[in-house]
C-alpha cells in the first residue's frame, strides 16, 4: 500500500511538473516582446528552409532597416535573410553567425560593421541585449551570448526571459498571440517611412585611422576567423548613414584590418551617388535611411553581391517559394508607403487596378496587387454633380451606377456587396481577420443616428458622411493602410483618422 502511495505522489509531482513547465513555456513565448529589432527576425530565422539562405546579412538595426530582402530577390532572385539586432555588438554577431550555421550554409556573409560606432562601450544597455538575445533558442550560444554582453552580476535576470517580460500582461494585444512575422515569409526587413532632410555627411571624408576597443578587435577577428574555418566568405559593409569623422576614422581601420586578413569589404556611404541616393528624400533620421532609400540601396547591393559571388537566382524554384511572399510582402508595403502621397485621383485608381504608382526609380517596387485590397466606400456626393473622371474611376472598380448614401464592398476590382440600408451589416474574412462593415447605432443629445464604421476586432474606423470616402485594407499586410476622401470636384485627401 505504502509503494503504491509513493507511485502515485511521485506521478502526481511528476504531472505537477510538467503542468508547470507546459505552462511556463506558453507563458514565455506569448509575453515575449514581439519586436522587430531582432526578436522576430530570429524567431522568423528558424523557420527557413534548411540551407536556402544564400546571402545572411547579420549586424545592428542598419542590417535589417537598409537591406530589402523583397527587392534583391524581384531584381535578382537572390534568396536573402536580414538576421540583426538593435544596437548589436561585434560579440552578438558573432554568436548570431554561429547560431545561424547550425541551419544555414549562405555563400556569402555581409556583417554590417557601423556597430563600431555605438560598440566602444563595455556591456550592451540591457534594453537591446532584450531585443538581441530573446529571439534566440535555450542553448550555449544563447548562453555565452548573455554571457559576454551581461555584467557577471546581473547574468541572473536574463536567464529566465519570465523575470524580463513578466510585467507585459496587462500590455497583451492580438500581436502576442498571432504574430503576422512568425512566418518563413518574413525574412527580416523593418523598413522606416520618415522622410527627413540632411547634408551629406562631410565625415566620410576622414582619412584618418582611430584605434579599436581590445575587445572590438578581438570580436571581430573571432568572426574572420570563424568564417574562415567554415570556408564561407565575409563581405565587411558600412551602409549610408550620416556618418561623423570619428567613426569613419574607426570603420577606416576596420578595412586595413579587413586587407591584412583578406576579407572584402565596401563603405557604401562612398557610392551614394552610384546608387542615386538622395539625402533631401532617402532618410528617415540620421542613422536610418527610409524605404525609398532602402529600395535604392538594396537594388544597387543585390547587383554588386550578384557579380561579385555568382549568386544563383532562385526565382520559379518551389523550395524557394517564400521569398515569393516576402517580395509581395514588399510591394504591398512599398505601395501603402506611396498611397500616403498620392494627391489626384487618376494615380490612386490606377494603383488599384493596375498595380502601379509614378516614380522615377525603381518604377517596379512601387507597385501593389489590386486582387490584395479590400475597398469599403460610402458615397455621400450626388452623382449628378460628379465629374465625370470621378464617375469614370469608380466605375473601373465596380461601382458603375453610383447612389449617393450606398455603401459598397470591393474586394479586388470587383463590387462583392452594396447597400442603402441605414442599418446594415456585412462581413468579409482575409487570411487572419475577420471584417465587419455596417452601421453602429450612436445617440447624441437624445438624437439617434447610424454611423458608418469598419471594425477589425477592436479597431474601430468610422466613415463620415461626407464627400465619397474609402478605407483600403490591405490583405496581404492584414490593415488599413490609407483612408481617403474624394469631393464631387475630384480633389482627394487623405482622411484623418477616425477610429
Amino acid at each position: 500500500m505504502k509503494i503504491n502511495n509513493r507511485a502515485q505522489n511521485l506521478i502526481r509531482l511528476i504531472l505537477l511538473i510538467l503542468t508547470l513547465t507546459a505552462v511556463y513555456i506558453l507563458s514565455d513565448k506569448i509575453l515575449l516582446l514581439k519586436n522587430r529589432d531582432g526578436t522576430e527576425q530570429f524567431r522568423s530565422f528558424y523557420l527557413q528552409k534548411k540551407n536556402t539562405v544564400d546571402v545572411l546579412f547579420v549586424g545592428n538595426s542598419h542590417s535589417y532597416c537598409h537591406i530589402n530582402p523583397g527587392i534583391l530577390w524581384t531584381d535578382y532572385g537572390i534568396s536573402s535573410f536580414d538576421l540583426g539586432g538593435a544596437e548589436q555588438t561585434p560579440s552578438l554577431s558573432y554568436y548570431y553567425i554561429k547560431e545561424a550555421l547550425k541551419t544555414q550554409r549562405p555563400k556569402v556573409v555581409c556583417l554590417d560593421i557601423s556597430f563600431i560606432d555605438t560598440s566602444a562601450h563595455e556591456y550592451i544597455r540591457p534594453e537591446f541585449l532584450i531585443t538581441n538575445i530573446l529571439g534566440m533558442r535555450y542553448n550555449e550560444n544563447r548562453w555565452l551570448a548573455l554571457k559576454d554582453n551581461v555584467k557577471e552580476g546581473d547574468l541572473k535576470n536574463y536567464i529566465l526571459p519570465l523575470g524580463i517580460t513578466h510585467g507585459r500582461y496587462a500590455e497583451l494585444t492580438r500581436s502576442d498571440f498571432v504574430s503576422e512575422y512568425k512566418t518563413a515569409g518574413f525574412k527580416g526587413f523593418y523598413g522606416k517611412e520618415r522622410i527627413e532632410a540632411f547634408t551629406p555627411p562631410e565625415g566620410i571624408n576622414n582619412t584618418e585611422r582611430l584605434p579599436l576597443t581590445d575587445k572590438e578587435e578581438k570580436d571581430l577577428k573571432r568572426i574572420i576567423d570563424l568564417l574562415k574555418s567554415e570556408d564561407i566568405p565575409l563581405f565587411l559593409m558600412v551602409t549610408p548613414y550620416i556618418v561623423d569623422a570619428e567613426s569613419q576614422a574607426k570603420f577606416n581601420t576596420v578595412f586595413d584590418m579587413a586587407d591584412e586578413c583578406g576579407v572584402s569589404w565596401t563603405d557604401l556611404n562612398q557610392l551614394s551617388g552610384e546608387m542615386q541616393l538622395d539625402y533631401d528624400t532617402d532618410f528617415a533620421e540620421e542613422d536610418h535611411l527610409n524605404r525609398s532609400g532602402s529600395t535604392k540601396l538594396s537594388f544597387f547591393l543585390g547587383k554588386m553581391l550578384k557579380e561579385k559571388y555568382a549568386l544563383s537566382d532562385h526565382r520559379g524554384d518551389p523550395a524557394f517559394s517564400s521569398w515569393d511572399q516576402d517580395a509581395e510582402r514588399a510591394k504591398q508595403e512599398f505601395a501603402a508607403s506611396y498611397m500616403k502621397s498620392i494627391e489626384d485621383t487618376d494615380t490612386f485608381f490606377d494603383l488599384f487596378l493596375n498595380g502601379r504608382g509614378t516614380s522615377d526609380f525603381p518604377e517596379s517596387h512601387y507597385t501593389g496587387n489590386p486582387k490584395d485590397y479590400v475597398l469599403f466606400v460610402q458615397l455621400y456626393d450626388d452623382p449628378d454633380e460628379m465629374a465625370a473622371n470621378i464617375l469614370d474611376d469608380l466605375a473601373s472598380i465596380g461601382i458603375k451606377a453610383p447612389v449617393k448614401g450606398r455603401k459598397y464592398m470591393i474586394d479586388g476590382k470587383e463590387c462583392v456587396y452594396s447597400t442603402d440600408d441605414t442599418r446594415f451589416r456585412t462581413a468579409f474574412s482575409s487570411k487572419r481577420d475577420d471584417l465587419v462593415f455596417g452601421a453602429e447605432e450612436v445617440s447624441f443629445e437624445g438624437e439617434t443616428d447610424y454611423k458608418t464604421r469598419v471594425r477589425i476586432g477592436s479597431e474601430v474606423h468610422s466613415i463620415p458622411k461626407m464627400d465619397t470616402r474609402i478605407v483600403i485594407y490591405d490583405k496581404v499586410l492584414n490593415r488599413v493602410v490609407s483612408e481617403i476622401s474624394i469631393d464631387s470636384s475630384g480633389n482627394l485627401s487623405v482622411s484623418e483618422d477616425q477610429s
